[in-house]
């Protein structure tokens, strides 16, 4: 079958007289399936008929089984999107280092303090806390930020308290964030193209890392502007730069009788202002666009009960980047 095939190309590279390209499944002595790409390059005659095809071959078995890990490695990015938190990623880590890079013993650890602290391992991993000041090839990969691979663990300074069974280890930093552990049970357990497969995943576990502490920041800043807000006694509205409500404390709930669910969304003007007052309200707004800052105010607002209340107010702009109104406090 394969000779067919052999022979099929060099059938059409006499008949078009021009280079052709292929890949195909040959065995080797061993009877090992493996990938070659030839090349089959006509040799013409002054008649313009091919003379004879020269021939190549390259094994290229190792090089498309590794696009193929990289292009697996790259689609787990998009599963760490619906990850919610250190744990989950962590996980998914190690089955990833397993399942996919063919890895047997893995362990993610994490900075908490000055501890670096295991969030999740295959089941024969030894696990234990670091101390980022002690002497371990884990704290020297966080401390350093460059992957390494040690051939020989028990010839290894950092790793002579390392568990005996362990021969060999790959170190890899995530980010920041912690370290990327992965050992075998004998020497010369790890090549480069295995540490180059292993930091592709760990580029995707540190992107994934990123967002889930960006996320924990911005909803612990939100968190505390809605804690500053609520002990406010006076009145504070959070405002587009449209004049749209954001957010709205408990001082307006109470006083105008709307919830914060009733009232986002919807323009100040639309919402409070007594009809009369709606255009210097709105010409308040234009001079916040135009960065002239307005003194204190006063209008009538009307509550959902149609009660009229005469507020005192004032305003603060919140710029982003750019130097635009972000937000009116």
């Amino acid at each position: 079958e394969e000779a067919a095939v052999c022979n099929l190309g060099n059938k059409k590279v006499f008949k078009e007289k021009k280079k052709i390209e292929t890949e195909e499944w040959l065995k080797n002595s061993r009877g090992e399936k493996r990938l070659i790409s030839i090349t089959k390059n006509p040799k013409l005659n002054k008649e313009g008929e091919v003379e004879y095809v020269v021939c190549s071959a390259e094994d290229i078995t190792a090089q498309k089984e590794k696009q193929r890990m990289i292009e697996e490695l790259h689609k787990i990015a998009i599963d760490f999107k619906e990850l919610k938190n250190e744990r989950e990623i962590s996980k998914m880590t190690v089955e990833a280092a397993e399942n996919l890079l063919d890895f047997n013993l893995c362990n993610i650890v994490l900075t908490k303090g000055k501890e670096l602290v295991s969030f999740a391992s295959s089941s024969d991993f030894e696990q234990k806390k670091i101390s980022i000041s002690e002497k371990s090839l884990a704290a020297k990969t966080h401390l350093e930020g460059r992957s390494f691979i040690i051939d020989d663990l028990q010839k290894n300074l950092e790793a002579v308290e390392s568990n005996k069974y362990y021969k060999s280890a790959m170190s890899i930093p995530i980010g920041s964030y912690g370290v990327f552990q992965a050992a075998a049970s004998e020497k010369n357990g790890f090549s480069e193209n295995d540490l180059e497969l292993a930091e592709i995943l760990i580029a995707h576990v540190t992107a994934a890392l990123d967002r889930i502490y960006a996320q924990e920041k911005i909803k612990e800043q939100k968190d505390f502007l809605s804690t500053i807000l609520e002990v406010q006694s006076g009145l504070v509205l959070l405002l587009d730069s449209e004049g749209k409500i954001i957010c709205f404390n408990k001082a307006c709930e109470k006083m105008t009788g709307y919830t914060k669910n009733e009232v986002k969304g919807k323009k100040v003007w639309d919402l409070f202002i007594k009809e009369n007052e709606k255009e210097e309200v709105k010409k308040v707004f234009n001079q916040l666009k135009n960065k002239d800052y307005p003194n204190k105010h006063e209008n009538h607002w009307i509550t959902k009960a149609g009660e009229e209340r005469q507020i005192s107010w004032s305003n603060n702009v919140i710029l982003d980047d750019e130097d635009k109104i972000k937000y009116i406090v």
